[in-house]
């Protein structure tokens, strides 16, 4: 949030952090999301690599090149577009990961699926193997190929091709803010996609 931002921008600015700085995000989702913001806006930007430790923060958060942190209004309404300089996957943060981060990136990987890859559909109805690197390996980078085709087409979301990737998120956002964000992404994205279809339906 705005507190969390202003409070590491004004260590920043006393440490005399310049244009020449290189901010490295290292972490899951919210982590990318807000070092991406600084990075954006700092000094109007400077040199960001990125470094996804979650499976969410791998074939989500850390694509695309969205930033953005909380408001009392809702979820990500201040942010940028800003690629980071480099992404580095380091596919052993995976095996730390507990259940319930596994669950919450699922949703995210069945959103590509369902909206963009029928193979990557009927792969995922035959399990999801966490034991087997190899094979979450070649799912993270199926999403990052699926993800960039769409970006790549509308980065800044102006034509609407982007807009794709939001399906589950307009229901499962609003569902993050009534539970005050104790309500993790994935299981609200998992909702928001299952409410969105019977609407659609």
């Amino acid at each position: 949030n705005h507190k969390t931002k202003e409070l590491l921008e004004n260590q920043l600015f006393e440490k005399e952090f310049g244009r020449d700085s290189c901010f490295i995000a290292l972490g899951g989702g919210v982590t990318l999301d807000l070092i991406g913001f600084i990075a954006a806006t700092y000094m109007r930007g400077i040199t960001l690599i990125c470094i996804p430790t979650t499976l969410l923060a791998m074939v989500d958060a850390a694509i695309g090149g969205k930033n953005a942190i909380n408001t009392a209004h809702g979820k990500n309404l201040l942010g940028t577009f800003y690629f980071p300089h480099k992404i580095y996957y380091d596919f052993r943060w995976l095996c730390h990961l507990p259940k319930k981060e596994w669950v919450n990136a699922t949703a995210e990987i069945i959103k590509y699926a369902v909206t963009l890859s029928c193979d990557l559909f009927l792969q995922l109805e035959n399990g999801l193997d966490q034991e087997d690197l190899s094979k979450i390996i070649g799912l993270v980078k199926t999403c990052i190929r699926l993800k960039h085709q769409i970006v790549n087409c509308d980065f800044t979301e102006q034509i609407g091709t982007r807009s794709i990737l939001n399906f589950g998120h307009t229901i499962g956002h609003a569902l993050e803010k009534i539970t005050d964000f104790q309500m993790a992404h994935g299981e609200a994205v998992a909702m928001g996609m299952l409410v969105e279809s019977y609407m659609s339906w």
